[in-house]
């Protein structure tokens, strides 16, 4: 083997190479699960054909690949895929292995560019190979782009190193060339900014000179200041992608937060340990730049460095391998640069493997010329690479199955929420909700989001209406990523089934608008259609999707379909079956009212396991005033999620109605402590702390601290409707009216239905005396919610001051309509009748609240007056005022004026004289208003002057 190995280098090492990779991937070759997804990349319509290559080179497909530019990548994808199905799980298996086993082979030659060994560049080649960390990228093909990366940057480079070994004019072909891939390499990662740094190590290497290296240099350097501002600048527009937003300061901690990731990148690279965990989950986050840990790490980062460095200059090549493994991970170091939450993984590692391969094979390559015992560590590199080929082995084997890839994953750490996730998703799929339940909501999940979604999309597909529906509204917290793209086809799939068709064509509507070439949508929007009767818009609408896709075989199904429903003619129409409008509201608009909030109670008994509907019966039983039962349900859901920020934040809150400050304020810190970046915690605990305000002496900085805490709120999530609300509520009451009033405008732009928002801008005009605005809004909170008891009173009151009586009258009956016990609303439309000289309608109404509020006694004296002083002397009834005022006195200890005086002037009413004359007295007596005082002296001067008589 040695001889043929002298003898045809690179044959050889091609050929193992080649074999090494097929026997460890031959386990699973062809059967990846991630390959056979619905969800990988390859399904996306702009990949469907050589034909979108150019759009592919737009910033609308940005979109597709998590805001950032490279298009090269995909457009070879996109290549290929006019050739190939996206089922094809082998060929795209085998291409993502020919992929790595060309970076392989390039480290191989790169390596025997400087070894005196063959050898040494077949340990590196293999050791590149066969190393576990491959297994996470030729299993994705969404990685791809990081696979032909690497590919690019090594051919860059070794394609330089190989321009110094040609003659003069094969020289500067050489140099062309890697300028050439460099360029390219740029449209395809980022990683191909750190090659710079690789070639200038190089030039300290060769010593060539200062000046010949700066002319080298500089073509590379200047196309990547040229492209920089393309990956830094170009985004795809808002309408498609909503950002990730990063509070200040992110930029630097979450780069000390890579730095830290450095032992367990070691640990991967060294020993293949932790490989395929989460690895962002794992990395403990640094904020703190004296934090010792970072210092630590930094050192050990700059002695590699400075190790590398000095080997370069003492012409040592292994120093390159140190300073690849460095560089390479510059592009990556920041999750705001890169706009990503996973700020550390080991596909951000796989170039370090390529640097690691470089500075063993150098190893080796000295190794080999020792005797004596130093000799034997070069045996045991090489007895290194089976313990690495079978670890690999063992990646590939569970990576058939998505339920096997998972339970491996969260076997070895059982504490990743993303891999909890994943299986729980995973199950679902194959029927086994129990046991998706106890991933989808294990210990470690921290936001149910992603589990919220699976769980709507199941119960939707089981016709599980109530429960897809309070697991949507859990769903579309999510913010970040391809917009319209996460909440809005969940909404669209469940008011399918739903039969609201309506509502479905408004979410596909948002869908298509974000992204038009959502195939999906286009099936969905098309069968809407065609069930409505709208035959030739589906009929459209499916040629465009045809033109994206010609190969799907559900349009060319659906085609067929409507064209014979178009040959039979008639009433095309089908019968719908709407649902019922209170849960219609519910699953659009989040409105629970008293049917919803009795069914999801009723499902959170059937689903003790479910804390999303646990939180949610809490949420209703709070509403209707029911706390003791409310905690009960936050208590079991906090103990199925420790983790969960939001869960804690629900629990103050409930805690805090329950008169449990202590335990509100607990629970609130932990929320924060849990996730302070929650925009829901913040808001939560602004509300906390704004009621406590109420009631401490310090209440203008307990305010003050509710006021950070909703701009808090705000600054992390700026589409946080519920935050401005809040934030303009509170500003409001310390006077900051032009604020309050910028935020309430602001919100509604953004939620233009927002009940909340117009009832509360309402509210700030009518303070401000401008009554006429006030009732615009109201008019708008009432057309966004039609039954706003409060909404329709403040209306009411707004009329009245305008002079509208017949107007306010009919506000303050339909908050009677919707609370029969709201006894403000029936006072002020007595007082309106009154007003209206309509005094046998007042003392209808008023007798009526008699009924329901018995113990009103307001009411009860107005209605007790009217009967006794009513100006239509038909209405009077002196006796039944009597009855009333007497009752009142007595539950008041004779002691109140008001009714005291009601009294007096019902007694006149019957002829008791003197007992009129003791109720006018006691009024005077007792009255601290001098108004009452004045009126008990008249009726008892004029009760006198009849008695006198």
């Amino acid at each position: 083997m040695m001889a043929l190995l002298n003898r045809y280098p690179r044959a050889v090492i091609a050929g193992l190479l080649g074999l090494g990779i097929l026997a460890v991937n031959a386990i699973c070759l062809g059967a990846i699960h991630s390959l056979a997804s619905a969800d990988n990349i390859l399904h996306l319509p702009l990949l469907s054909s050589w034909r979108h290559i150019p759009r592919i080179y737009s910033s609308d497909f940005m979109m597709f690949s998590e805001g950032q530019f490279r298009p090269s990548a995909y457009a070879l994808l996109a290549l290929l895929r006019s050739l190939v199905d996206a089922d094809s799980t082998m060929f795209w298996h085998l291409l993502l292995l020919c992929c790595h086993w060309l970076n392989a082979f390039i480290i191989a030659s790169i390596v025997r560019h400087f070894a005196r060994s063959a050898a040494s560049g077949l340990f590196a080649g293999l050791l590149f190979a066969v190393h576990p960390l491959a297994a996470v990228l030729v299993t994705e093909i969404s990685l791809f782009h990081h696979l032909l990366g690497l590919t690019l940057f090594l051919a860059t480079f070794w394609v330089y190193l190989r321009a110094e070994l040609a003659d003069h004019q094969h020289r500067r072909w050489h140099y062309i060339l890697s300028v050439f891939l460099f360029l390219l390499g740029l449209t395809v990662s980022k990683l191909l900014f750190a090659l710079p740094c690789m070639l200038f190590a190089c030039e300290i290497h060769r010593r060539l000179g200062w000046r010949q290296a700066a002319m080298r240099l500089l073509p590379f350097v200047v196309l990547s200041l040229a492209v920089a501002p393309v990956w830094w600048l170009l985004r795809p527009h808002p309408l498609h992608y909503s950002y990730i937003l990063f509070p200040p300061g992110a930029t630097w901690s979450t780069l000390y937060s890579v730095i830290s990731a450095t032992q367990a990148y070691v640990g991967g690279l060294l020993f293949g340990v932790g490989i395929p965990v989460p690895l962002h989950e794992v990395v403990p986050q640094i904020y703190d730049l004296s934090d010792w840990r970072l210092i630590g790490l930094a050192i050990f980062i700059v002695a590699v460095m400075t190790a590398g460095l000095a080997l370069l200059r003492r012409r040592h090549w292994g120093g390159l391998g140190l300073v690849a493994l460095l560089v390479v991970m510059a592009p990556y170091a920041s999750t705001t640069w890169n706009s990503v939450l996973d700020y550390v993984a080991w596909k951000y590692i796989y170039a370090a493997l390529a640097g690691l391969a470089l500075f063993l094979g150098w190893a080796i390559d000295e190794l080999h010329l020792k005797q004596g015992r130093i000799r034997w560590l070069g045996v045991a590199l090489w007895l290194c690479l089976p313990a690495f080929a079978w670890q690999q082995v063992q990646i590939n084997r569970v990576s058939t199955s998505s339920v096997t890839y998972w339970t491996h994953v969260t076997d070895m750490n059982p504490g990743s929420e993303s891999a909890n996730v994943a299986l729980g998703r995973a199950l679902l799929d194959q029927g086994e909700e129990e046991r998706a339940r106890e991933h989808l909501f294990a210990p470690a999940v921290k936001q149910l989001y992603a589990s919220a979604a699976a769980l709507c999309a199941y119960h939707t597909r089981r016709g599980e209406l109530v429960l897809a529906a309070i697991h949507l509204r859990m769903a579309i917290r999510r913010g970040s990523g391809l917009q319209f793209g996460y909440a809005e086809p969940l909404m669209a799939e469940l008011m399918h089934v739903a039969q609201a068709y309506d509502h479905a064509e408004a979410a596909l509507g948002k869908v298509l608008t974000a992204n038009p070439y959502d195939i999906a949508a286009m099936e969905r929007l098309a069968a809407i259609w065609g069930t409505k009767g709208y035959i030739k818009a589906a009929e459209k609408l499916l040629l465009r999707a045809a033109q994206l896709a010609p190969e799907s075989g559900e349009v060319a199904r659906m085609r067929l379909a409507l064209q014979a429903r178009r040959a039979g003619g008639g009433d095309m129409a089908t019968l719908i079956d709407p649902p019922s409008p209170s849960w219609l509201r519910y699953a659009t608009q989040g409105f629970q009212d008293g049917i919803i909030r009795e069914a999801v109670v009723s499902n959170s008994l059937n689903y003790p396991t479910d804390p999303v509907v646990q939180l949610e019966a809490a949420t209703c039983l709070a509403k209707d005033g029911m706390y003791p039962a409310a905690k009960e349900r936050l208590d079991r859901a906090t103990a199925i999620l420790p983790e969960s920020a939001f869960a804690w934040a629900m629990r103050s809150w409930v805690a805090a109605e329950l008169d449990s400050l202590e335990e509100a304020i607990a629970a609130g810190r932990l929320a924060l402590k849990l996730d302070n970046r929650n925009a829901t915690v913040h808001n939560t605990l602004g509300i906390l702390v704004d009621r406590l305000a109420e009631e401490r002496p310090d209440g203008e900085f307990l305010r003050g601290r509710a006021i950070e805490h909703f701009r808090e709120a705000l600054r992390i999530n700026p589409q946080h409707a519920s935050a401005y609300v809040n934030l303009a509520k509170a500003l409001r009451r310390q006077g900051s009216t032009d604020e309050a009033l910028a935020l309430y405008r602001r919100v509604l732009r953004l939620r233009p239905d927002l009940a909340e928002a117009h009832f509360n801008m309402g509210n700030l005009f009518a303070d401000q005396g401008d009554d006429r605005q006030a009732v615009k809004c109201y008019l708008k909170a009432i057309r966004a919610k039609t039954d706003y008891l409060e909404a329709y009173f403040n209306l009411g009151v707004s009329q009245l001051s305008l002079g509208e009586d017949d107007g306010a009258s009919a506000s303050f009956r339909k908050s009677l309509q919707l609370k029969a016990e709201f006894t403000v609303a029936r006072d002020a439309l007595a007082t309106v009748l009154i007003r209206q000289r309509l005094f046998g309608e007042a003392i209808s109404v008023l007798k009526e609240g008699l009924m329901v509020t018995p113990r009103h006694a307001r009411g009860a004296l107005m209605l007790a007056s009217l009967l006794a002083t009513s100006p239509d002397t038909r209405l009077r009834d002196g006796a039944l005022a009597v009855t009333i005022a007497e009752r009142v006195c007595n539950a008041r200890d004779n002691k109140d004026g008001d009714a005291l005086l009601v009294l007096a002037r019902a007694r006149e009413e019957t002829g008791d004289i003197d007992g009129a004359l003791v109720a006018a007295m006691l009024a005077s007596r007792n009255s601290r208003s001098p108004r009452i005082r004045v009126q008990a002296e008249a009726v008892r001067g004029r009760l006198s002057s009849r008695s006198s008589r």
